[in-house]
């Protein structure tokens, strides 16, 4: 089975994707794309936030739809991040005024987001901001620290995940780490190998 962990940043994706690395080890793990990007060249300029514009988004699309092209029907992976996740940061970016983003750019990522969704995933495990449960905003010294931001990047998501026809379902995944495991263990019926400590 093929599941893209989406959402908005700072919310523990990255640290999920580790947790069902060591959780169901026989699934592999893709890195997200920008820090995959970063890694192999530092100086990689890749605007963010209010930044963002459209070489941004194509070089993260790009990356992001070469690892899931890696992957056939029948492998198990887990994506950090899926094809819908350029979109919220560009309907950000739209609204902030400052970029070359427009709205043909979003139609044409949903289209490519709904092609890849039903080719190359069974299902995006989506990790929503809750009020009953809040995730600390992480300050990683990459990420703009924008006010609201990452609330509205949140926003979006919820938006398109009710709105966009993917063929595919879209899981909610909350809680604890451990809750979070449980509910993809659940989700695959694959009994985990090893349940994450802490919050």
């Amino acid at each position: 089975m093929r599941l893209a962990i989406s959402g908005t940043h700072s919310m523990g994706k990255t640290t999920l994707l580790g947790d069902c690395a060591r959780a169901f080890p026989d699934y592999m793990t893709e890195t997200e794309a920008y820090r995959s990007l970063r890694s192999f060249n530092p100086a990689l300029h890749i605007g963010l936030g209010r930044e963002a514009d459209k070489h941004a988004m194509w070089i993260l699309q790009g990356n992001l739809m070469g690892k899931l092209m890696r992957h056939c029907k029948g492998d198990k992976v887990f994506f950090d991040r899926g094809p819908v996740d350029m979109l919220p940061y560009s309907l950000y970016a739209i609204e902030e005024k400052q970029t070359d983003l427009d709205e043909g750019f979003v139609q044409s990522v949903s289209d490519i987001a709904r092609i890849y969704c039903r080719e190359f995933l069974e299902a995006i495990l989506f990790v929503p901001i809750r009020d009953d449960y809040v995730i600390q905003f992480e300050n990683d010294g990459v990420r703009p620290t924008d006010s609201g931001y990452r609330e509205r990047v949140d926003a979006h998501f919820k938006t398109l995940y009710r709105t966009l026809d993917l063929g595919i379902p879209v899981i909610e995944v909350q809680g604890t780490r451990q809750e979070r495991i449980v509910a993809i263990a659940n989700y695959i019926r694959c009994r985990p190998a090893d349940l994450p400590l802490g919050p």
